[in-house]
């Protein structure tokens, strides 16, 4: 049933021009791999139970679109930001437009103080 839904979807928004992108700090201490690029719009694939919007799934797309596009590591245009729960077949999205600016800076700073934590933290081991 899920495999049909996402089939679905993308018909009816756009198969995917590019999937796992890669997203990360400068020193890369905070990375990850996102799902799907349609045309212009970044997507990430659920499969939860949940029916609502959780807070992690937020987290994760703002860190892609954030570490991914604003600081311009891939060079696709997005303008909009989607959560595609194949699960229970729901769809929440928002334009990029309608987000403040402000939220990517203090996502983008906290993500490379976080980056820069984890890099010393790891070294200890290392070195």
């Amino acid at each position: 049933m899920m495999i049909q839904r996402v089939e679905e979807f993308f018909e009816e928004f756009g198969w995917p021009i590019r999937d796992a992108f890669f997203a990360k700090t400068e020193n890369g201490f905070v990375s990850g791999d996102g799902d799907y690029l349609l045309k212009h719009t970044l997507l990430d694939l659920k499969v939860s139970v949940k029916t609502t919007m959780q807070i992690s799934w937020v987290r994760q797309l703002l860190l892609y679109y954030t570490l991914g596009f604003y600081n311009h590591f891939n060079k696709e245009d997005i303008e909009r930001l989607m959560i595609f729960n194949a699960r229970t077949n729901t769809v929440f999205f928002i334009d990029i437009a309608n987000i403040d600016q402000s939220v990517f800076e203090f996502v983008y700073d906290a993500a490379e103080k976080q980056s820069k934590i984890n890099e010393r933290e790891l070294r200890k081991y290392i070195n």
